[in-house]
């Protein structure tokens, strides 16, 4: 791992950048800008080509962002972002027309991949030049501060959207406004927040400054313990693929829980309980980990989450009894996302941390596309016990595989 150089990120200034990260969940259009552009003209067709051209858009641009953070820095990354992502809001008023929609897509994705990847990047850093300089015994961990500031995430969004939804309904052109703003007090923030310097060449990754072929070599987690690139690779292709089944069933709720005869306010309330879930989630993950350790909260979510997918379709005849089971599911998705998440962090080295946290993320959309695939075509052709027998054989095979190369990365080198 690089060296950061100590003194480079007091407590002050990680808290700062803690609050950004909080901040950065109030997006007030999140849950109405397709309702937007359907009545400025587009037809159902075209809104969904929208939301298509935001998600191919967001795979091409993520390898080439994680390289401009890795060369220029992260808070330069975020910086773009950001201000990319208050012209988003001011081009939204005016445009106009099918195309003008599709480039306010494309440039929104395109603001989004320099925020994806660099801003944990960052909290990893400031948190580990803080431990450096605080001699690092007592400081907080990484889970600790990103569980807090991933919550505040999920509070800011659950809140941003019930705003969001009532000013829309008043004027378009104040919420438009209003969110340039709040991205403009975001960046004020971002200037003020001092990136740590990272040691590179000899203080950084030894392997960069050899001529040839670079040779594989272990790299350190905070388990004490080192594994080989092909066994953290494996790991990762897991996990990500754990995560979007979970994703994958959360974003097709609606239309599962439709067929299986659920109302539409009690479809409300648990799409609006659900971001408080998510947070509370995150806590928990950084509360459990500090008193029983990362490997016990990581296999242990990791068995959970895929016994509560098996009851899914146990319960597919009980309309309550699904939500009850698919909140506890979903929850203990996103507890199991923060801890992989951070050990994901503690493996990678600071010169290309960002690059390789947005193929994660450009895998992840990838495998999303084909579960969506996947869930349309059994729920239309078999029903819902069907589509979630699926998901559960899913889950059981993929937690094997990650338990199996956890138990890898363990043993090794002990």
């Amino acid at each position: 791992m690089e060296l950061l150089h100590r003194g480079a990120a007091p407590k002050g200034n990680l808290r700062l950048y803690c609050v950004f990260l909080a901040a950065t969940g109030f997006v007030l259009d999140r849950a109405v800008f397709l309702v937007y552009v359907g009545q400025h003209g587009l037809d159902v067709q075209q809104v969904a080509l929208c939301e298509a051209m935001f998600q191919l858009a967001t795979v091409m641009f993520e390898i080439p962002t994680g390289w401009v953070s890795d060369r220029f820095g992260r808070k330069t990354s975020l910086m773009v972002g950001t201000s990319l992502l208050a012209a988003y809001n001011m081009g939204m008023l005016l445009v106009q027309g099918f195309a003008g929609y599709m480039g306010m897509m494309a440039l929104c994705a395109f603001a989004y991949t320099f925020l994806s990847g660099s801003d944990n990047s960052l909290l990893y850093e400031l948190v580990e030049a803080a431990r450096a300089d605080a001699g690092g015994g007592t400081e907080r961990n990484y889970l600790s501060y990103s569980s807090r500031a991933m919550a505040g995430q999920q509070i800011m969004l659950g809140v941003s959207a019930l705003f969001g939804a009532l000013l829309a309904s008043y004027s378009w052109t104040m919420l438009y406004l209003l969110m340039a703003g709040v991205y403009a007090a975001e960046f004020a923030m971002l200037v003020v927040v001092k990136e740590p310097q990272a040691g590179r060449g000899a203080g950084g990754d030894p392997s960069r400054n050899r001529p040839g072929r670079v040779r594989p070599r272990t790299f350190a987690t905070h388990w004490t313990t080192y594994a080989p690139a092909w066994v953290f690779a494996v790991f990762l292709a897991a996990t990500a693929a754990l995560d979007m089944t979970a994703m994958g069933y959360a974003n097709s709720t609606q239309i599962i829980f439709a067929a299986s005869g659920i109302a539409l306010p009690m479809i409300g309330l648990f799409s609006g309980s659900s971001r408080i879930a998510n947070a509370g989630a995150y806590l928990l993950a950084g509360w459990l980990t500090k008193r029983f350790g990362r490997k016990a909260v990581l296999v242990g979510t990791l068995a959970a989450q895929s016994a509560a997918f098996v009851l899914l379709p146990l319960a597919a005849g009980s309309p309550m009894t699904l939500l009850s089971v698919s909140v506890m599911a979903l929850f203990l998705a996103e507890m199991l996302f923060i801890v992989v998440e951070s050990v994901t962090q503690d493996y990678l080295v600071n010169a290309t941390r960002a690059r390789i946290l947005s193929v994660i993320s450009m895998v992840r959309s990838l495998m999303g596309v084909a579960l969506y695939a996947v869930i349309g075509t059994t729920l239309k052709l078999w029903g819902v016990g069907v589509t979630l027998g699926v998901l559960a054989v899913m889950m059981l095979a993929l937690t094997v595989v990650a338990l199996a190369v956890a138990a890898q990365m363990r043993r090794m080198h002990e």
